[in-house]
């Protein structure tokens, strides 16, 4: 291509892409990944990865990552728009809408575009990745049967989006058990583009365990994964809450502890098959169906959908039955501003958990039969503040007695918690006491919601206030400097708007990487050869039958060997150790090991 032809764009060479005439690849193959199609342009090309990169994302390795791509934006400026705008790919032919089940309209919009114009970086605690523990490690998988016919009906296999979904180990549609590409999530060809014909070589984890049940239960999970990243049924976290507690009643009765105990202890024997496997090593823990248990009702936090998968398929047996009771649910709306979303009529009380009829049941006693809190507590054998608050959730507003809180106190009251102020703040303020407060804010219609809305509100001005502040007292820190300084406001915005964060850092200075001239390297050599030799006598007293030790079986004992195996050229003892174990030689004396020249 010819110098003419080259573009710069934000300081990276774009390269024009006429696809119609150099590669013939014009539409998508169905449910196809963005990792796939751009596999197919590159292979038509015959250009190196770099350049496929450069070419499509304007960068030398971003966009390379098959599970949630990035860059997106620039991938749609260099194609022209011909597959499809950034929510579109992303939406359709990623697994990002995986991670968006239970997310407000507004905080999808945010991820979405994050990955469009940026990467995942700043996102992976917002989808629950870095503390979901069922870690980030999505092999590129396949399916044997979906492969075969993709080569009948477009003369190549691909890869689908629905073999990708984190904990998907069996194919939705077929059943067949998914082969994990030994490439990419293992550091192997990071960078690079495969199809699956390509790939050197596969590894099938549910070989070594040939459990039926193990498989239809994988074969469910794969399926309910496959709804979760289809489902556009409007749900939020409490209103899911309310569906588990509902199927917990019919299942293990009434009584709620008994229930909650008796759920947890037969969820956990229905994740231990699981636990075999490398994807669900978690769930090995003795508690970790009760986490499990608490995260889904949670409501707070970001968490893994995985966790919903796991009891979905353990409360409803599949994902018909769930989205079913979803749809046909008669749940409260949600109430969203920005990144906050709360179910209106929810004030973690009793009656969030209570059945439709007694929502009517209180209606008809309030409206209908025009009888008082008082009598309307004693028809239903609960206290008049419970009666108060259950009727100010479904928008019944009750008389009241002036006793010591007047109307005007009461009117100060709610304005100042419509402001978002402390309860402890508008109590002093008004000469009440907090339990007045509470009260008010539990038995006023929508208050809490508006009140949690605008408390929100006030939090985030307040931080975005002090980091502004910071960085225009310290025009010359980086932003490592500046959140040292006040982590608690990074972390805020971290996980709350990194957006408007990522804008704020994007001017300020980076902060230079120290020279490592501080290290000994000759001591570091020698403490790493003795932990070496020492590993290898371990291994061996350990199993005096073994022939020899390799240098996997060291870095697992040792992980903190592995990363200085890039820097053997500056540790003599430590290569002369390495080559030793490789000539197989156990009986190693610590003089042997520590005299002559290496080699």
């Amino acid at each position: 291509m010819s110098e003419e032809s080259l573009m710069e764009v934000s300081g990276h060479i774009q390269y024009p892409l006429p696809f119609t005439d150099e590669f013939g690849v014009r539409t998508w193959f169905p449910d196809e990944t963005v990792y796939s199609l751009v596999s197919r342009i590159h292979v038509l090309s015959g250009e190196n990865a770099t350049t496929t990169c450069r070419r499509l994302f304007g960068h030398h390795t971003q966009g390379s990552q098959h599970d949630l791509p990035s860059w997106v934006d620039h991938f749609v400026s260099s194609t022209f728009g011909m597959f499809g705008d950034s929510n579109e790919i992303l939406r359709h032919h990623s697994i990002a809408p995986y991670f968006l089940f239970l997310r407000s309209e507004a905080e999808q919009d945010s991820v979405l575009r994050g990955l469009s114009s940026g990467g995942i970086g700043g996102l992976k605690y917002r989808l629950g990745l870095i503390s979901g523990r069922f870690r980030a490690h999505h092999p590129l998988r396949i399916c044997p049967v979906c492969a075969a016919a993709d080569r009948e009906s477009f003369f190549v296999a691909y890869w689908h989006v629905c073999h990708q979904l984190p904990g998907t180990l069996c194919c939705p549609y077929h059943g067949n058990v998914l082969a994990d590409a030994d490439i990419k999530a293992n550091g192997v060809g990071r960078f690079l583009w495969y199809l699956p014909d390509q790939i050197p070589s596969y590894c099938l984890p549910l070989l070594a365990y040939p459990d039926g049940h193990l498989h239809l239960l994988l074969q469910r999970i794969a399926q309910i994964n496959l709804g979760i990243s289809k489902f556009d049924g409007g749900l939020v976290p409490e209103n899911i809450a309310a569906l588990y507690r509902n199927r917990i009643k019919e299942k293990f009765g009434e009584n709620e502890k008994v229930s909650r105990l008796n759920c947890v202890a037969e969820f956990r024997e229905y994740l231990q098959p699981l636990s075999k496997l490398e994807t669900f090593l978690y769930v090995d823990h003795e508690k970790a169906a009760a986490s499990i248990f608490g995260r889904v009702f949670g409501g707070r936090g970001h968490i893994h959908p995985l966790n919903h998968a796991l009891f979905i398929s353990f409360l409803y047996g599949s994902w018909e039955e769930f989205e079913r009771l979803a749809l046909a649910s008669d749940l409260p709306p949600a109430f969203c501003d920005g990144q906050f979303c709360v179910n209106a009529d929810t004030l973690q009380l009793d009656f969030e958990h209570s059945r439709p009829e007694r929502r009517e049941e209180i209606g008809k006693l309030l409206l209908d039969d025009k009888l008082s809190c008082r009598a309307a507590a004693a028809r239903l054998g609960v206290d008049v503040g419970t009666i108060q608050a259950w009727a100010a959730q479904i928008g019944i507003e009750v008389g009241r007695r002036p006793k010591t809180v007047f109307p005007e106190v009461r009117e100060k009251i709610v304005a100042g918690l419509r402001q978002g102020l402390d309860k402890a703040l508008v109590a002093a303020d008004c000469g009440v006491s907090i339990q007045v407060v509470t009260r008010t804010l539990r038995t006023s219609p929508h208050l809490h919601s508006q009140w949690m809305a605008e408390k929100y509100r006030r939090i985030e001005e307040k931080n975005k206030e002090q980091w502004c502040r910071l960085s225009l007292e310290s025009p010359g820190l980086s932003t490592s400097e500046l959140r040292a300084i006040q982590p608690s406001v990074y972390a805020w915005l971290y996980r709350n708007d990194p957006e408007w964060l990522s804008d704020q850092c994007r001017n300020l200075p980076k902060q230079g990487r120290a020279p490592n001239a501080g290290v000994e390297w000759h001591r570091r050599d020698a403490e790493l050869a003795s932990t070496i030799l020492h590993t290898i006598l371990v291994l061996y007293e350990e199993d005096r039958s073994r022939k020899f030790v390799s240098i996997g079986d060291i870095c697992r004992r040792q992980p903190s060997i592995r990363p200085m195996l890039a820097q053997l050229e500056r540790l003599p003892l430590t290569r002369r150790a390495l080559k030793q174990l490789s000539q197989r030689a156990i009986g190693i004396n610590l003089p042997d090991l520590f005299s002559g020249e290496v080699n």
